[in-house]
């Protein structure tokens, strides 16, 4: 709260976690065979698969374009609502010698509206693992949950901010089985 370069090197990594996220999207309707799946209450739900023609140009969309999964579709909107894939195959880097991840990691992302016309990932789960350079294990396991998103006051300040943070904390902490 106090730090400014803390605060803008945060701001910073949440802007270029963006910026990946955003280059992922982009890369979909040419990375990927699509074949509608029906519906899914509201969602239309596709299946995909690599196209086999692509060219991934980044070691991250190498991994992302060897993955099968399914996509749900906000048809209203126009908008991804989730997108769960497995890695179908080992992925190499350098033929195996820079490294490998292992066939069957898992990624799951879910946007939710949390306002009108306004979507945020409320869901990101990420299983994968292999090594790199001959030894290194790797292990990308990241799983984050957000919810109870709510407007606030466009002129709300880093202090109120935290301390509003801290309260809501402590009450979530007052509900929660086995706390005290």
């Amino acid at each position: 709260m106090n730090d400014g370069d803390l605060r803008r090197k945060n701001r910073g990594e949440i802007d270029a976690d963006s910026r990946k996220s955003a280059e992922m999207l982009k890369m979909l309707p040419d990375a990927f065979l699509f074949t509608g799946d029906g519906r899914q209450g509201n969602f239309v739900r596709l299946k995909f698969r690599p196209n086999p023609k692509y060219r991934p140009p980044s070691n991250e969309s190498k991994v992302f374009h060897h993955m099968e999964g399914i996509l749900l579709i906000d048809a209203k909107q126009v908008r991804l609502a989730k997108l769960s894939g497995i890695l179908m195959s080992d992925v190499q880097f350098g033929f195996g010698i820079l490294g490998k991840l292992q066939k069957g990691g898992t990624v799951e992302v879910v946007q939710s509206e949390v306002a009108p016309n306004e979507w945020e990932v409320s869901l990101l789960d990420v299983q994968i693992s292999g090594r790199a350079l001959f030894f290194h294990t790797i292990g990308e396991q990241q799983h984050e949950v957000k919810s109870q998103f709510e407007p606030i006051r466009p002129d709300l300040g880093v202090r109120e901010a935290a301390a509003r943070v801290a309260s809501d904390s402590n009450q979530t902490m007052a509900r929660s089985p086995g706390s005290r």
